[in-house]
């Protein structure tokens, strides 16, 4: 695991121990990171998005009625990300939330979440593929990077683009 981390700071994906005011923060706009060591069954995936994409508002919960929404919403994300993060259904993967919480900070709030994705076959053998979710219509694009042992991929989803599939092994 210390060399995931590594592989996150060297390539510049970005982890969530980076506080959320030190990134960019745009509307509308996520980013999904996606990391595993080479022969790999398991990855690491961060989301982050600006608050208003998750949560229709970007100012901290202070009843009970907004702590309640954000909630709904935080677990809304966390059951539908499987559906626009899409791992090739051959590698037979399971999700498990490691942390899925909202950063606010000055007038802004961030959604920031780590997963990790046990598959049964290693990662290489299969691809991810990334849409736009019909359950966030304010969410307008995805950035994604992924780093599976040496090979580093990329690509963005968005209003032109709506699904992008990377494929985690070699180009052969």
């Amino acid at each position: 695991m210390t060399k995931l981390i590594a592989a996150f700071v060297f390539f510049g994906l970005t982890p969530l121990n980076v506080s959320a005011h030190e990134r960019t923060h745009v509307h509308g706009l996520a980013e999904v990171s996606i990391a595993a060591e080479a022969g790999s069954r398991t990855a690491m995936v961060t989301f982050e998005a600006s608050g208003d994409s998750i949560l229709g508002t970007e100012r901290k919960a202070k009843s009970a009625q907004e702590k309640a929404a954000e909630k709904r919403n935080l677990e809304r994300l966390e059951k539908n990300l499987p559906a626009f993060v899409i791992f090739d259904p051959s590698l037979a993967c399971l999700w498990q939330t490691k942390e899925l919480k909202v950063d606010t900070h000055g007038k802004h709030a961030d959604v920031e979440g780590t997963f990790e994705i046990v598959c049964q076959t290693p990662l290489e053998q299969g691809s991810v593929r990334v849409q736009l979710a019909s359950a966030f219509p304010s969410l307008v694009g995805i950035k994604v990077q992924a780093l599976i042992g040496p090979r580093q991929r990329s690509a963005t989803v968005d209003a032109k683009n709506s699904v992008a599939t990377i494929k985690m092994g070699d180009d052969k």
